[in-house]
This record gives structure tokens, sequence and C-alpha cells, in this order.
């Protein structure tokens, strides 16, 4: 436990950021209260806040790819184990390459799991809920058929011209 001398409260260490510097690790204010912060200088000083960001950005470019990089590749990695694991539910084929997650409920759809690199393991993990995995073959028929019987709508966006 450890008070957090912005707003007195005292909290669980996980309420705190890591800082190597400091004795006990942790950053000096809770996470909320740094958020505030953040927040506020942000909205006092945008053109300074911004540069800052840059100055950040330009420091450490080297370590922020390496972390965006091994965040997609964890991602993709427990994409790739929940298809392995489960299969296509019409045909049971496993080859991940070739699975992909079908909503079952469109209107549901919250984003494109294949481009959600970016997201949180949990909201990915919510938004396959939504979802059967089916490989591209079945995908196919499956959507060749709602588009048959007026059940999908698909946006075929405008005529191209040539």
């Amino acid at each position: 436990m450890k008070v957090c001398p912005k707003c007195k409260i005292e909290k669980d260490e996980y309420m705190f950021g890591v800082c190597r510097s400091r004795r006990d690790g942790l950053q000096p204010y809770c996470k909320q209260c740094n958020i505030e912060y953040q927040n506020k200088r942000q909205a006092d000083d945008p053109e300074s806040f911004k540069e800052y960001q840059r100055r950040y950005y330009r420091e450490n470019r080297d370590s922020r790819l390496r972390y965006i990089k091994g965040r997609i590749d964890e991602r993709a990695e427990f994409l790739r184990g929940v298809k392995e694991s489960n299969g296509c539910k019409q045909c049971g084929i496993t080859d991940h390459r070739v699975l992909h997650f079908h909503h079952r409920d469109p209107s549901q759809k919250s984003f494109n799991i294949a481009s959600g690199s970016s997201r949180s393991l949990s909201k990915l993990q919510q938004e396959i809920e939504k979802c059967d995995i089916l490989c591209a073959n079945c995908h196919a028929i499956l959507h060749y058929k709602q588009e048959r019987d007026g059940t999908l709508k698909v946006n075929r966006g405008a005529p191209r011209t040539f």
C-alpha cells in the first residue's frame, strides 16, 4: 500500500506507474492523478505538449518501435493460438493461415479482428466471443448463401470507373 501525495488516498501498489529511478520503484502519484495532470498540462499548453511528444519519440524511437512490434507479434500469436485450438466450425480444418473470424451478427461488430493489433487482449477476446471461426472456403460459402437469402447486406461501394 502507498499513499498518493496528490489525492491523499492510500492505494495498492499496482495503482502506481513504474519508475526505476525511485527507491520504491514506483511513481510518486497514482495513475489517476498522473492522467489528470497530463490532461491538464495538454489543455493548458497544447503546443508545448506536442513538442514534448515529438522530442520524446525522436529520443526513444527505437525502443518504441521494438515495443510496438512486440505487441503486434504478441497479438498475432494469440490470434493464431485461438484459430488453431478451435479450427473451422464447419469442416474442422485447423491451419491458421486459412481461418477467418466470422461475426455471427454484423451489427454487433466493434472492429475487424484481423486489424485489431492495437487493441488490448481483453478487447480482442470480447470481439472473438462474437465470432465463429471458419476457413476461407466455408466463410465464402456462408456469405454467398447469406447474400442470396437477403440476410447479409453487402456494401459494394461505388461502381468503378475505368
